[in-house]
């Protein structure tokens, strides 16, 4: 498969059966297009993974374990698309007449179980795990969502339309903890370096993720985080813990019915 990510057209390949949807599913949201000759390639084997983005390559040599693509394949997204206005970010989208929530949180802390929520109240899922952010001319939007997900130990996708769609970022909520009928706690970091300092993992963790293929150091995406980071002053961060649904209402009294439809909390 050959996609168009940014100004980089990249090639993928996967000879590994087994692992190919889960692979080719991480790539879904972009655009594919007809073959033509070009250098930029991630190829995965039974015991090699080869990366060459713009002249500079990797490899990792040993037998390619599963929980080692997910990392790569972001890594290599991310370092494509970062820049001082675009970033690659481990995060969930939700939006609801045209107004968009970017969820933050760490692996299995509950991004999807809150998006599910918001989608009860009239909210839409745009980005499932991973979300190409834009900041321009004081615009904090979504370029493009993942698509991919995985319920119940199956392979999903939100539709393509929704992934796609330019949703401007309101504010951002990161999950300390869920729990149903938890006490719902919230607060805001204290100024813009508290708050680059509680973003960035999210942002970087593809570069700092330990990996069992090989011990090679990845790509480094590190330059570009923290000058896009500080441009976020005004867009308000909400680190929450406590009940999903009380998170939703809070989100609801916040806007005060003017920039969210909906037909009551459920």
């Amino acid at each position: 498969m050959i996609y168009k990510i940014k100004n980089v057209i990249l090639e993928v390949i996967c000879e590994i059966k087994e692992f190919e949807e889960l692979v080719y599913g991480r790539f879904s949201q972009f655009e594919k297009i007809d073959s033509i000759e070009q250098e930029n390639y991630l190829k995965i084997s039974k015991d090699k993974i080869e990366i060459n983005i713009n002249n500079q390559k990797k490899e990792l040599n040993g037998v390619v374990l599963q929980t080692d693509l997910y990392t790569v394949i972001n890594n290599v997204l991310s370092y494509i698309i970062d820049d001082e206005n675009n970033i690659y970010m481990h995060s969930v989208v939700v939006s609801n007449k045209n107004k968009g929530l970017l969820i933050l949180g760490n692996f299995g802390q509950g991004k999807t179980t809150l998006a599910n929520e918001f989608v009860k109240n009239d909210f839409k899922i745009n980005s499932t795990d991973q979300t190409w952010l834009r900041i321009e001319n004081n615009t904090f939007e979504q370029v493009l969502g993942s698509r991919f997900y995985i319920e119940e130990g199956k392979i999903k996708y939100i539709s393509k339309s929704d992934s796609v769609k330019k949703v401007n970022i309101d504010e951002i909520i990161r999950i300390v903890g869920l729990c149903d009928n938890g006490v719902l706690t919230i607060n805001k970091p204290k100024n813009i370096f508290s708050k680059v300092k509680q973003i960035s993992d999210y942002a970087t963790w593809s570069s700092n993720s330990v990996l069992f293929t090989d011990d090679i150091e990845l790509y480094n995406i590190n330059e570009n985080i923290k000058p896009f980071l500080m441009k976020l002053e005004e867009i308000p961060l909400y680190n929450v813990r406590g009940d999903k649904k009380a998170v939703v209402k809070n989100v609801y009294e916040r806007g005060k019915n003017e920039r969210y439809n909906s037909s009551g909390i459920k």
